[in-house]
């Protein structure tokens, strides 16, 4: 898992002037962008929720799908509605990957936050957390605990060591990371 925080939902991956077709292939569209390709670890859970996408006038409903490891569709079509912005989805089995369009041949005026969008694991719409990279599993195991925003200091922060050796003596400041 490539992500530290529940939502999954990476601003900077997403593709302009891309939509989220109806066969699943990415095709190129002015009026819209799609989210590009989101893990989805193995263990994650049955249930995807999508919330905080910017409602919109004009344009087409939102297309989503999932994706086998090698990218190709898996179950049916799906979609957010364009004057809706959250949806609850079940994840198919063996589904790896997930994309959607964030908005979809939109011609109207409403600007779109990408600040307020999140996908997350399960059934029901928590409140937003921003997207956070890092590693915190692997192969669905944790192998390490997030502190939030707890900072940890060495115990050797600040320490000076004087070290003898057979012929050379050093004085040395132990940095901040131990």
């Amino acid at each position: 898992l490539v992500t530290m925080s529940k939502n999954i939902f990476d601003k900077t991956k997403i593709i302009t002037r891309k939509e989220v077709y109806s066969n699943g292939t990415f095709s190129v569209q002015a009026d819209s962008a799609i989210s590009g390709y989101i893990d989805i670890p193995v263990g994650s859970g049955v249930d995807l929720y999508i919330s905080g996408l910017t409602p919109y006038a004009t344009g087409m409903d939102r297309y989503i799908w999932f994706y086998t490891d090698a990218k190709a569709t898996i179950g049916t079509l799906q979609n957010i509605d364009n004057l809706i912005g959250e949806k609850y989805f079940t994840i198919p089995e063996n589904a790896r990957y997930v994309a959607f369009s964030i908005y979809q041949r939109k011609t109207s005026a409403e600007t779109i936050n990408l600040d307020t969008i999140q996908v997350e694991f399960g059934a029901v719409k928590t409140d937003y957390v921003p997207f956070k990279q890092g590693i915190s599993r692997i192969d669905a195991l944790p192998i390490a605990a997030d502190f939030g925003d707890i900072v940890i200091t060495p115990k050797t922060s600040g320490k000076k060591l004087l070290i003898f050796g057979d012929s050379i003596s050093e004085t040395a400041s132990i940095s901040e990371d131990g």
